[in-house]
């Protein structure tokens, strides 16, 4: 049995969807004589010259749109929701390449901290926004568990979404010390089979070859990659905010783990303002499995984003030439290498895409603030970042000089997802953008890739379209990606606003028409059972094999989401 990368299902072919036109200019019959015809040729001439003119004046002013053909009818999606109980809190999730078993990554239960204490009398929203206070005895170690409630990958088989490992609910880590959270997971191409990376917060990374999924499960071949410190960001030890994502390289000779929080060695640089780091792992395998050649890799192993300010998502790119790494904030001030803010490292503030990639950068000039309501930060929080490495200049030692480039990327970006060409690249902003009704703060931003990369970064924004519901986190394209899948977290369901004003407050899994890029378009909403204000958290979005077929784990309700999709 083989396995996939979870974001490389299977091959994609171009789209070829019927429906697809071109808008065409026709005249009036007024007159058939030779005088009018003239006359109309002219007018039409005008048409296109002006038609000419906007669109070099929507290019120079970094508004250009790729892709924009007109759909003459919307795509129709029906879809269906069944959920499936979790032995823990589950992150991610991972489908075998011949789609017969669903694996997921599960954390058990933990001192849980922090708590959110009672909203204050005054606050801007009534009552006031909860703050995190760590629980008083909370440990470094989790406390007593249920049975079989334990950390680890959780087996499906997508036959029956029955359990193949029998009485063995969890597949546990045999590796010491214990395993205490698991978040991100990815398959590692290459033989051996179902070899797997694994993000486990403040122990670092850990690889692994799962030897069976039948009857007795189990895993072998270990491998632990421990990563830098990373900054305490609740006063609690209970809640390690560290190594929170992976991903790895198309032949399987690389990895890069999302260090959430992480620091780097000291001295601390400069223009390392706040944390979050990326690290760079050789991967060294044998016949059974990760060897001890699996390490971070000798000179310059962890990479930081200047100003950048905490990295909870990294994509691979499919051609593995590209890691696009989101940070959900921005530091105040002016990166002194470049002069440039560094909420704005590209002065985009000054197009006419500033507004939904920078707000409130021509505001607050200096920096100080933004308008961006990320929840957690307040309501007047700097938007963040999306950096773009080059792998081949990472894996080689060139640490900072292997970022090529850095861009403002709206109000808390979290995951990206690329098209299998390379051209376009979709990110989620899970905080809402106070320039825009809050009916339309939430959103989903679109890059085209070759444009980004090149001398005129800021025209590479192609447009962005409302994410369906609140706080989006994962995404992912299916229907031979005319369709984007966004898990609306609804991650602050706990903060005032949205226990005031719950009908605002929505967790979901939206379903976007993106057959034209530029405008991503709601079709379809598949709710939580528990809105308004859900606390379920659809946190991940993986699509099966199928290409139709979406896996949603939901952190908050500890269940396993499985949507059927279908084109009327």
């Amino acid at each position: 049995m083989s396995a996939i990368h979870p974001h490389k299902k299977m091959k994609m072919k171009k789209s070829t969807t019927p429906g697809l036109t071109n808008s065409a200019v026709r005249s009036c019959r007024i007159d058939a004589s030779p005088d009018h015809r003239f006359i109309r040729k002219r007018l039409l001439l005008a048409v296109l010259l002006i038609g000419a003119s906007l669109i070099l004046f929507g290019w120079g002013a970094g508004g250009i749109s790729y892709g924009d053909s007109v759909r003459s009818t919307p795509l129709k999606v029906t879809a269906g929701a069944t959920f499936y109980d979790t032995f823990g809190t589950p992150n991610s999730a991972l489908v075998t390449d011949n789609g017969a078993y669903v694996l997921v990554s599960v954390t058990g239960e933990t001192t849980p901290c922090p708590t959110m204490s009672p909203c204050p009398a005054k606050s801007p929203c009534g009552r006031g926004t909860p703050r995190p206070t760590a629980t008083p005895q909370a440990t470094s170690t989790p406390t007593g568990t249920p049975a079989n409630f334990s950390t680890g990958i959780q087996v499906f088989s997508t036959s029956d979404f029955s359990n193949p490992c029998g009485g063995q609910q969890i597949i546990n880590f045999l590796s010491r010390p214990p395993v205490q959270h698991i978040d991100g997971i990815q398959f590692v191409p290459g033989p051996p089979q179902l070899s797997v990376g694994a993000a486990i917060e403040r122990q670092g990374a850990e690889f692994f070859r799962l030897a069976s999924l039948n009857e007795p499960c189990g895993m072998d071949g270990f491998i632990r990659v421990p990563q830098h410190p990373v900054i305490d960001n609740c006063n609690c030890p209970n809640s390690p905010p560290g190594t929170f994502d992976v991903a790895v390289t198309p032949d399987g000779h690389y990895a890069f783990v999302a260090n959430e929080y992480g620091l780097m060695p000291s001295p601390t640089p400069t223009d390392e303002i706040e944390g979050g780091t990326v690290g760079v792992i050789k991967v060294a395998r044998d016949a059974g499995g990760f060897t001890t050649g699996t390490r971070s890799i000798p000179h310059h192993h962890t990479i930081y984003i200047p100003g950048g300010n905490t990295i909870p998502g990294i994509t691979m790119s499919h051609d593995g030439r590209y890691l696009y790494v989101a940070c959900e904030g921005s530091a105040k001030g002016r990166n002194p290498n470049t002069g440039q803010k560094y909420s704005d490292p590209t002065d985009v503030e000054h197009t006419s895409n500033g507004s939904v990639l920078c707000p409130g950068c021509l505001e607050h000039r200096d920096g100080a603030m933004g308008s961006c309501d990320n929840m957690a930060e307040g309501g007047n929080a700097r938007n963040g970042l999306l950096a773009v490495i080059d792998v081949d200049m990472a894996t080689k030692g060139m640490g900072q000089a292997s970022i090529i480039r850095i861009i403002s990327a709206g109000c808390a970006p979290v995951r990206a997802v690329e098209t299998a060409d390379g051209q376009h690249l979709f990110v989620a902003a899970r905080g809402r953008n106070k320039k825009f009704p809050a009916e339309h703060g939430y959103q989903v931003l679109v890059f085209h890739v070759p444009t980004l990369l090149s001398h005129s970064p800021n025209n590479g924004f192609l447009g962005y379209g409302d994410s369906g519901g609140t706080a989006p986190v994962g995404m992912a394209l299916f229907n031979n990606e005319t369709l984007l899948a966004v898990a609306n977290s609804n991650r602050f369901h706990a903060n005032c606003e949205c226990r005031e004003h719950p009908e605002q407050c929505t967790a979901n899994v939206a379903i976007l028409d993106v057959s034209n890029p530029g405008s991503p378009t709601v079709q379809q909403v598949i709710p939580n059972p528990n809105n308004p204000n859900s606390p379920d958290f659809p946190r991940n979005v993986t699509v099966g094999p199928d290409d139709s077929t979406l896996y949603v784990p939901n952190a908050g309700s500890m269940k396993l989401e499985v949507i059927t999709t279908s084109m009327n």
